[in-house]
């Protein structure tokens, strides 16, 4: 049998019963169980090499899983580890990630991890997070600043150590980096980027608070913080007056320069370790 647990309960001693007569009559052995008909149902599924239902129920999984822990079905809990968990992860990080941690799933628990950091942060008490033990969401929680700190790491020195190739990656150097006719923020003072235009500066304050939200590179190439910036460009310069010589080509030297950063960030977001095993 596939399940010590249950071999062990159909060895149980059974009753006996009697017809109106008298008499014994013997019966195949059974045993009452305590999960409701569609986990036992998918549990027996997922027993003889079905894939169960094709589209499940978080919350059905939740019960097959701990019944497949119950039972000791060591291949039931594989195989939703490998064929049915993972089509979840991008749309419920961190349901899948509250439900492998509490099952030691550990590949489950790094990429859910991992795709976590795409969307906002809840609460602790989000029912996203239901049934996850305070250790292993300390964990995720260490996880997502130490990659939210790399993040903005690359942020910050992309600002302030400007380079033609920055990084490495064939990136055009902004113009604000160069620009000398924008106001600028004088000597750097209680600035972490140095002495930039504050236009610039302006616009990596609002995509360092993307990151935050979203500890994903794609956040500093969105749209929305181009489109701000944009509006505090200071006037094209114009033959006698004054104006800025970069506010011509900053857009699409801005739209260059973030999709190169983006690229860096999550080369150095992937260097984190996850280390959420909670066996310990």
């Amino acid at each position: 049998m596939a399940s010590s647990v249950m071999e062990g309960m159909f060895a149980l001693p059974q009753p006996s019963l009697s017809t109106p007569s008298g008499q014994t009559e013997d019966h195949p052995p059974s045993i009452t169980l305590s999960e409701d008909s569609q986990t036992l149902q998918c549990l027996m599924r997922l027993l003889y090499a079905d894939m169960g239902p094709k589209l499940w129920d978080l919350g059905t999984l939740n019960k097959v899983l701990d019944a497949a822990e119950k039972y000791e079905m060591a291949n039931v809990t594989e195989t939703l580890a490998i064929h049915i968990l993972p089509q979840y992860i991008k749309e419920n990080p961190l349901h899948i990630f509250a439900l492998a941690s509490r099952h030691n799933l550990t590949d489950i628990i790094t990429k859910a991890a991992s795709a976590s950091l795409h969307i906002p942060f809840p609460k602790w008490d989000s029912p996203e997070l239901s049934g996850i033990t305070g250790a292993a969401y300390h964990k995720l929680v260490v996880y997502r600043q130490r990659c939210q700190d790399a993040a903005v790491e690359s942020l910050t020195k992309s600002a302030s150590q400007p380079q033609t190739r920055a990084f490495g990656l064939p990136i055009t150097t902004p113009s604000f980096l160069q620009c000398s006719s924008c106001p600028r923020n004088p000597q750097g003072i209680l600035d972490r980027y140095g002495n930039l235009p504050l236009w610039a500066i302006d616009h990596l304050d609002r995509a360092r608070e993307a990151l935050i939200k979203c500890v994903d590179g794609e956040a500093v190439t969105s749209l929305a913080i181009l489109e701000r910036t944009i509006t505090k460009l200071p006037p094209l310069h114009r033959m006698g007056s004054q104006g800025c010589q970069c506010a011509a080509t900053a857009p699409a030297s801005l739209i260059t320069f973030s999709r190169g950063l983006a690229v860096k960030m999550n080369q150095e977001i992937t260097k984190v370790s996850v280390n959420i095993s909670v066996e310990d």
